[in-house]
């Protein structure tokens, strides 16, 4: 872990705490007292995203230093009664995802920038979770850019499937695993090269050792990505790649391992009709 957020600044107002991000001028709140976070009332340009059910979020621009910021606010409620019991007690899934980005940051791998996150304290109860992060500028997720490949030349495809393998398998050769590696979550740029960035770190985290079903679970994330873009072949050459970057060589077993549960995976979407028949790849 870098130091101990040396680029934010632990801020106090009536019931909010916060950590502020030194880039972003201090936020003088109307109603420090009130429900609302203590930014809300600077958010310009609101649209909902949809979102989980336990969470809300939308994109909006802040002024700050004269600079119209493309922005993100996320809030974060409770999942259930023992869920807000043990946030009292423990790191909030809003904390533990501003530590997780601090780590892949600090690590060279591509997050979005926490600009402010705190919560709302009232007594010894703690509540209304929230994060204010910077935008993307020029990303596209991973089902946006899998979806335009057909249109690139075969050595192009093949280089963009090998350099995610390989941001992969670093993340894993640093005993990181994410919490939820869907390709809505991994945001992709090119700029001499592909570069690679993670969202939703909420349960992202670094391991003395990455455990194996955390590895698998991310592969196998990934490898649900369904497109007819992307071929049987492709998805061998992605492992492969991986794989020969983990354990300088195929590693047979795990792929056995990656195959079964992706068939699995599947199978549960085709019985749920989230997925038809003809999805059915593997």
């Amino acid at each position: 872990m870098p130091s101990k957020y040396r680029d934010f600044i632990f801020e106090s107002a009536g019931p909010w705490r916060t950590y502020r991000n030194k880039t972003l001028d201090k936020i003088e709140s109307p109603s420090p007292t009130g429900s609302e976070p203590p930014v809300t009332h600077l958010l310009g340009e609101r649209q909902e995203i949809a979102s989980s059910q336990y969470s809300h979020v939308c994109s909006a621009v802040l002024s700050n230093r004269g600079e119209a910021l493309s922005v993100y606010f996320k809030g974060m409620d409770f999942k259930s009664l023992r869920d807000a019991i043990k946030q009292q007690f423990s790191k909030s899934r809003a904390f533990k995802a501003f530590e997780a980005e601090l780590l892949l940051q600090s690590l060279g791998f591509g997050t979005p920038t926490t600009l402010l996150t705190g919560w709302r304290q009232r007594l010894f109860f703690k509540d209304s979770f929230f994060t204010l992060s910077a935008a993307l500028t020029d990303y596209e997720d991973l089902y946006t850019i899998v979806a335009q490949l057909g249109e690139q030349s075969s050595s192009q495809k093949k280089a963009f499937i090998e350099q995610l393998a390989a941001s992969i398998a670093r993340m894993h050769r640093e005993n990181i695993g994410h919490g939820d590696l869907r390709a809505g979550n991994v945001m992709c740029q090119y700029s001499e090269g592909w570069q690679f960035s993670f969202l939703d770190n909420e349960r992202t985290r670094q391991y003395t050792k990455l455990p194996e079903n955390i590895r698998i679970k991310n592969l196998v994330q990934l490898n649900l990505l369904l497109s007819p873009v992307i071929s049987k072949t492709d998805r061998q050459r992605f492992f492969n790649h991986y794989s020969a970057l983990c354990y300088g060589q195929t590693n047979e077993d795990l792929l056995g391992k990656v195959i079964n549960k992706t068939r699995k995976r599947l199978k549960i979407m085709l019985d749920k009709k989230k997925i038809g028949a003809a999805d059915l790849w593997l």
